[in-house]
């Protein structure tokens, strides 16, 4: 495997080093051997690491759901846990796209349901806990997913996240989302990933070639894309606005410096949020 970048000067650019599983033979032999064509050139050769996640896991007790697991549920059924899966797609489109890695009666048996992230398949105030990972920065308009998701909690439940930390991923050199551009969101009520998303994502990633038209592609195909960037700064501001104004007691937040993940729980003090209350 041999692969070429065109770099800029001056311009920092993330170059995602190929992984041995994307070897034809990856039992096979491999060097790595990066070339620059003049010696002022900085490069660094790094991964991160993850934040363990026991520590939140063992948060999700009681009746609960994870929200988008794919093939590979974090969160177990146990003597103290009953979980349900929910996934966007219908069953039968998940298990042609999961079909290597579980078999046809999966989605029944494991207690997978239809359902977005904004409209859970439960009962209002019937939960103990929300968990997702790696969801959050795909959503529109986060602030009414966790209003929608304090209102499926009962009092004093949890909402349980792994984020991705910005500066220890593909992100890093994005603009972390600010809290008024969250805000904005809530304020429009909707959901969907509008194009401007899109637009917005092509842009940034400096993709070659017509970006508008391949950020309308992506829009078309409804292409799974990071919505928003979130470092450390930006998720405590959003989780302290959830305190102040959407109805949530309190949270605690995981985070390591040059981590892959950030993790965080937040707990519904059963009052109404804002947008409940008419304000």
């Amino acid at each position: 495997m041999h692969r070429e970048f065109k770099l800029v000067a001056g311009v920092p650019t993330m170059l995602r080093l190929p992984s041995l599983f994307d070897l034809p033979d990856p039992f096979a032999c491999a060097d790595l051997v990066l070339e620059v064509d003049r010696a002022a050139v900085d490069v660094f050769v790094g991964s991160s690491r993850r934040v363990p996640r026991d520590s939140l896991l063992r948060l999700a007790r009681g009746v609960g759901v994870e929200i988008g697991p794919g093939p590979r549920p974090q969160v177990h059924n146990s003597r103290t846990t009953q979980v349900t899966y929910v996934e966007e797609m219908p069953a039968e489109r998940w298990l042609e796209m999961y079909k290597d890695d579980v078999d046809a009666g999966a989605w029944d048996r494991c207690g997978y349901k239809l359902g977005k992230a904004h409209d859970l398949p439960v009962a209002d105030g019937s939960l103990d806990f929300v968990f997702s990972s790696h969801v959050l920065e795909h959503l529109w308009n986060p602030l009414g997913h966790l209003d929608h998701w304090r209102r499926k909690l009962k009092p004093g439940g949890l909402v349980l996240v792994v984020v991705p930390a910005a500066d220890g991923t593909k992100d890093f050199m994005l603009a972390p989302t600010s809290l008024e551009q969250l805000a904005e969101e809530h304020r429009s009520g909707r959901f969907d990933v509008p194009l401007s998303s899109y637009q917005r994502w092509v842009r940034e990633h400096r993709f070659l070639g017509d970006q508008d038209a391949l950020a309308r592609q992506r829009f078309a195909e409804r292409y799974s894309i990071h919505v928003h960037v979130y470092d450390w700064v930006t998720i405590t501001n959003l989780l302290r606005h959830c305190v102040a104004r959407h109805g949530y007691a309190s949270f605690r937040i995981q985070y390591k410096r040059n981590s892959k993940d950030m993790i965080f729980a937040l707990k519904a003090d059963g009052a109404k949020s804002e947008r409940e209350a008419g304000a």
